[in-house]
């Protein structure tokens, strides 16, 4: 079957929407005790459509008509822990994919940019994890600029190998009691800037990126608001 969007495309109400944030998720699990996961067959197309909007689809054949069909090896009912968005998710607590760290953990040293950039990418999705992440890995972050010559010093070698080791700790943290207060704590050094969400004197989340070249040349109190005003808007 071959269909021509063209004139459609051009009728159609443009509906843009932001992705939603996976942080936001998982804090609606907060008070989640037992999960149920379900893996709905041909998903996309069992979303019912405007009543306005169905003469749009009528190249599609209705096989199944109010009904959901779910996949039998991927449904999951009752669990206290339950895999979301690369997290395990368990009575108000998350934590990394195994996984998914052992695949940084059991990562070579990298020979180019492109191997680095691939580590770093994977590495990058579990930074709330890591204390002072953009900082622990800012000698790496350098070799990926496009001016910047590739040599892969003892220093690089030395952060690839923390990095891992900060991984391999596997931190589990709380996911948020919004009828309990919260705790912002911020630290601004040479390299970057750096905070951390508290409730309970837990961690909940770290936060942190480097300082841009205009803003390497703040003073001490500047970085200091900086970083703060950072933090609360992230």
């Amino acid at each position: 079957m071959c269909v021509n969007y063209w004139a459609l495309n051009n009728v159609t109400t443009k509906n843009k929407y932001l992705v939603p944030n996976a942080t936001d998720l998982f804090d609606r699990l907060a008070k989640a005790i037992v999960f149920t996961k379900l893996d709905l067959r041909l998903g996309y197309w069992q979303v019912r459509v405007a009543e306005r909007d169905e003469a749009k689809t009528t190249m599609v054949t209705r096989l199944r008509e109010h009904k959901l069909y779910v996949k039998n090896e991927k449904y999951e009912f009752c669990r206290q822990e339950v895999m979301f968005l690369e997290h395990w998710v368990s009575n108000g607590k998350i934590r990394m994919e195994e996984k998914k760290v052992q695949a940084i953990l059991d990562w070579s040293s990298p020979n180019k940019v492109a191997e680095l950039r691939y580590f770093l990418g994977l590495a990058n999705y579990y930074r709330n994890f890591i204390e002072g992440y953009s900082k622990k890995v800012s000698i790496l972050t350098d070799l990926l600029k496009a001016y910047h010559k590739w040599v892969w010093t003892e220093d690089c070698q030395a952060a690839f190998k923390k990095l891992k080791l900060f991984m391999s700790s596997k931190p589990i943290f709380h996911l948020p009691k919004f009828n309990l207060p919260f705790e912002v704590h911020t630290d601004a050094s040479d390299r970057a800037l750096e905070g951390v969400l508290m409730q309970e004197a837990h961690p909940m989340a770290y936060e942190s990126r480097k300082w841009n070249e205009a803003e390497q040349r703040y003073s001490a109190h500047e970085k200091e608001m900086v970083v703060v005003v950072h933090c609360l808007y992230t």
